[in-house]
C-alpha cells in the first residue's frame, strides 16, 4: 500500500498542472485616454492604442479593418485614416504554452477636421473731438486747430498704422492720434488696425478752412445743430441735444440761457474746448408747452457775441386733429433756416478763396447722397407698412417728413450750385461792411431767421428782434 501512494506522488510531480489562457485585462487610446470601445478622430489624425495582459505574451496580433497588421509584435499600435468613415482596430495576445487571449476591438469614426474660423479684426467705433461723433466725411476745422481721432477694434491689435494725407505717421502705434493742418483744403486721415488675423481701415475726410476774417463781426465760424431744431419726445423717451458754436477768437463771460414764451427755463455756463463752446440740454415730455430759444452769450474785445437756436418740442405719436406730428412742422421756419444756411455757405466760400468751389462741390455731392438715402427711406417705409410693422398714420406721417427733408436738401443743393457758378469777387464785395452801415452789429455767418445771432456793440440803433412766426404750435 505504501508503494502505491509513493508512485502516485511521483506521478503528480512529473505530470504538469494545466495553465489558463492569457487575458487582456486593460486597454486604452490616447484620444479619449480611457477604455472606451468607441472614439472619433479627424482625417489624418494619428491615434495610439495600448493593451496589457495578465501573463507573458509571445505574439501580439493586431488587425486594422480586418486586415492583419504585419511587423508589429508590440502591446501598442499607432495609425490614422485618410478618409471619413467607420473603421475598426482589433488585438489579441498569444502565449505559446497557454494559448490565445480574448480579443479587444475599437470602433473608430473618422470625420473631416473642423476648420478653425478666424475672423479678421474690425474697427467697430471711431470718434473725433471736433464733431464728437462717428462722422467720417463732414469734419470742418481751421488751420492750426488741433483735432484728436480715436478708434476701437473688436479684438486685440498688434499695430495701429496711421496715415495723414497718404503719408505714414511714424512712432504712433496707438488707438488715437492728434494732429493739425497748416494749410487749408480737403485733407484725409486713415488708420489701419492689424494683427495676425488680418486688418481693417477707416478714413476721415477733413475740410480745413483758413482762419481769416473779412469783417470784425465774422467771429462765429460754425454752429450746431441747425438753427431751427425739432425734438420729439414722449413719456418714456427724452432727447439730450448738444448746442455749440466755434469762434475764430476766444470769448469771455460765456452764458447759456433757455427761454420760452413764459420766461427763462434754465441758465448754465456750459463747457469750453479750445474755441468751441457747448451746452447740453435735455428735452422731455414736460417741454411740450411752447417754442423755445437756446441762447449763448459771450464777449470779445468788449462787444457782445450772441447766437440763438429755435427749438420746437413735439410729442411722438400725437395724432391730434387727425394729423401726425410731422404734419405740423412749420414750413416757414424750415425755409428760413434753409435761406440762412445758404447765406452762411456763401461766407465760407469767400473765406476759402480758390478752394471755395471745391468745397461747395463736396457739399452738393453730400446733399445728393442724402437725397438718395431719403429715396431708400421711403421704399423701406412702404415695405414696413405693407408688412404691418407700422400703421397707416405712421406711414403717412413719416413719408411726409421724408419728403420735406428731401425737398429741403434739393433746394440747398441747387442753391450751392448757383453759388459755385457766381463771381467770387462780387460775393466778396457784397460781404464787406462798407455798403452796410449797420452790418458791424449783425452776424451773418450762421442760420438766423430773425437776426438774433448778432455781435452787439454800444450802437443804439440796434433794434429788438421779434420771435419767428408760425412757431407756436401747442399740444392739444
Amino acid at each position: 500500500m505504501k508503494c502505491v501512494v509513493l508512485l502516485l506522488f511521483i506521478a503528480m510531480l512529473i505530470i504538469p498542472v494545466s495553465a489558463s489562457d492569457p487575458i487582456i485585462d486593460t486597454w486604452y487610446n490616447d484620444k479619449t485616454n480611457n477604455s472606451t470601445s468607441y472614439l472619433t478622430v479627424n482625417v489624418s489624425e494619428t491615434v495610439k492604442f495600448n493593451v496589457t495582459a495578465n501573463q507573458s505574451i509571445d505574439f501580439w496580433n493586431w488587425t486594422e479593418d480586418n486586415v492583419d497588421v504585419q511587423d508589429n509584435n508590440y502591446d501598442n499600435f499607432s495609425t490614422y485614416w485618410e478618409s471619413i468613415g467607420e473603421y475598426n482596430i482589433s488585438i489579441n495576445a498569444t502565449n505559446n504554452t497557454n494559448g490565445t487571449s480574448n480579443t479587444i476591438t475599437w470602433t473608430v469614426t473618422v470625420e473631416d477636421e473642423e476648420e478653425e474660423t478666424i475672423s479678421i479684426p474690425e474697427i467697430t467705433s471711431w470718434y473725433n473731438n471736433k464733431t464728437n461723433d462717428a462722422e467720417l466725411n463732414i469734419i470742418i476745422i481751421n488751420t492750426n486747430e488741433t483735432i484728436k481721432f480715436n478708434v476701437t477694434a473688436n479684438q486685440g491689435i498688434d499695430t495701429w498704422n496711421w496715415s495723414k494725407d497718404n503719408v505714414d505717421v511714424q512712432d504712433n502705434n496707438y488707438d488715437n492720434f492728434t494732429t493739425y493742418w497748416e494749410d487749408p483744403g480737403i485733407k484725409n486721415l486713415s488708420v489701419n488696425a492689424t494683427n495676425s488675423n488680418g486688418s481693417d481701415t477707416i478714413t476721415w475726410k477733413v475740410t480745413v478752412l483758413e482762419q481769416q476774417r473779412y469783417r470784425d463781426n465774422d467771429i462765429i465760424l460754425f454752429s450746431s445743430p441747425q438753427v431751427v431744431d425739432y425734438v420729439y419726445v414722449n413719456d418714456t423717451i427724452s432727447e439730450t441735444i448738444t448746442y455749440s458754436i466755434t469762434t475764430a477768437e476766444s470769448l469771455e463771460n460765456i452764458s447759456w440761457t433757455v427761454i420760452n414764451l413764459t420766461g427763462v427755463v434754465n441758465t448754465d455756463t456750459g463747457t469750453v474746448s479750445g474755441n468751441t463752446y457747448s451746452y447740453d440740454h435735455t428735452w422731455d415730455i414736460e417741454s411740450i408747452v411752447s417754442p423755445y430759444k437756446v441762447i449763448v452769450n459771450g464777449s470779445h474785445n468788449g462787444s457782445q457775441v450772441k447766437f440763438t437756436w429755435y427749438v420746437n418740442v413735439y410729442e411722438i405719436g400725437d395724432y391730434s386733429g387727425g394729423h401726425h406730428i410731422f404734419g405740423i412742422i412749420d414750413s416757414a421756419l424750415r425755409n428760413a433756416g434753409d435761406e440762412v444756411e445758404i447765406r452762411m455757405e456763401k461766407r465760407k466760400v469767400i473765406r476759402l478763396g480758390d478752394k471755395g468751389k471745391e468745397y461747395l462741390a463736396q457739399k452738393v455731392n453730400l446733399l445728393h447722397e442724402e437725397i438718395d438715402k431719403r429715396q431708400s427711406t421711403r421704399a423701406a417705409l412702404l415695405d414696413d407698412y405693407k408688412s404691418g410693422k407700422i400703421s397707416k398714420n405712421e406711414y403717412v406721417a413719416a413719408l411726409q417728413q421724408s419728403q420735406l427733408d428731401a425737398k429741403s436738401n434739393q433746394k440747398l443743393a441747387q442753391e450751392y450750385a448757383k453759388i459755385a457758378k457766381s463771381e467770387m469777387k462780387n460775393e466778396k464785395r457784397s460781404s464787406k461792411g462798407d455798403d452796410d452801415p449797420e452790418g458791424d452789429n449783425v452776424l451773418e455767418t450762421d442760420d438766423d431767421p430773425e437776426g438774433d445771432n448778432v455781435l452787439e456793440t454800444d450802437d443804439a440803433s440796434k433794434t429788438k428782434k421779434k420771435w419767428p412766426s408760425g412757431n407756436s404750435k401747442k399740444k392739444d
